[in-house]
This record gives structure tokens, C-alpha cells and sequence, in this order.
């Protein structure tokens, strides 16, 4: 609903008008000038909609196999500007419920993406996304090959060991 409106105002702002007939768009400027306009404002939204994607984590106890109430997640997005500055984006995520799960909204392509779980008395445990369609995961590291890959269109399960296990 939100890409229609979205879609709507953008053409209304491209095209000048206040009403919203389609007899303008073929009116005196003729087809070529307005259906590249049209094209325009296709592009623009679907780039808009398609720049970022929602990443859904569900973090477990390993031992117990139970979802991971109390789990504070942060989200860390790095990447350079068009002048060759690095950025460092960090967000601290909502603290996961009852059923251990985290949403991260937004996490755009192309950027190197790094995600930690921590809560008292576990292992802290990572996972990175890089636009690829697939999440790492990691356990009580970041670097190295991770522990495994899952796939961004699942539920992605994070599983965290408390300390007195890892030991």
C-alpha cells in the first residue's frame, strides 16, 4: 500500500499534476516525453523498494534448545561515501521476547553488515550479511569462516551456548 502511494506522489510531482486522470500523460507533450517519464518514476520506485531488505533472527539456547528471552541485538552497518569516507552506522535492535526473535528493518544491499547478540551469562555470538542472499553465523567470534550459512529468506536461527558450557 505504502509503494502504491509512494508511486502516486512521485508520478503526481514528476508530471506536475493535481488531478489524477491519465488523459495528461498523452496529452500535447506527446507519448515519448511522458513515457519516459513514466519509465522514470517506475525506476525510481522500484529502487526505492528494492535498496533494503528485513532480516528476521530467532536466538536459542543451545543447550536447551528454547527460544532466548532478554537477547540485546546490535546492528552495525559499515561503508564508504562517495568520497571515500568510511562510515560506521551502529543501532542497538529490540531486546528479543518470549519466542527469542529480532527483527532488523531496513538493512540495505551492498553494505557490509554485522550483527551481535549478547546476554549476560551466554557466549556472545555474530552474524554478517553482505547482501548476498545468505547470512553467516558465528559463535564467541566474528572472523574466520563462520560457523554456518543460512539463507536470508528463512528465519534465521542464531544459537547462543551459556559460559559455563563453552568452558
Amino acid at each position: 500500500m505504502t509503494l502504491k502511494v509512494l508511486g502516486l506522489w512521485t508520478t503526481l510531482a514528476l508530471f506536475g499534476r493535481s488531478n489524477m486522470s491519465l488523459l495528461p500523460f498523452f496529452g500535447k507533450r506527446g507519448l515519448t516525453t511522458n513515457a519516459v517519464r513514466i519509465a522514470t518514476t517506475l525506476l525510481l520506485v522500484t529502487l526505492i523498494q528494492g535498496c533494503s531488505r528485513t532480516l528476521q533472527f530467532r536466538i536459542i539456547d543451545a543447550q536447551r534448545n528454547s527460544p532466548l528471552p532478554g537477547v540485546v541485538t546490535t546492528h552495525r552497518a559499515m561503508f564508504s561515501d562517495i568520497g571515500g569516507n568510511d562510515i560506521d552506522k551502529r543501532r542497538i535492535l529490540t531486546t528479543t521476547g518470549a519466542d527469542g526473535v529480532v527483527i532488523a528493518r531496513q538493512v540495505e544491499h551492498g553494505l557490509g553488515h554485522t550483527f551481535t547478540f549478547e546476554k549476560q551469562g551466554y557466549q556472545t555470538a555474530y552474524a554478517s550479511y553482505s547482501g548476498s542472499g545468505e547470512v553467516g553465523v558465528y559463535r564467541n567470534r566474528h572472523r574466520g569462516a563462520p560457523d554456518e550459512i543460512q539463507s536470508v529468506s528463512t528465519l534465521i536461527e542464531v544459537r547462543m551456548l551459556p559460559v559455563a558450557a563453552a568452558e
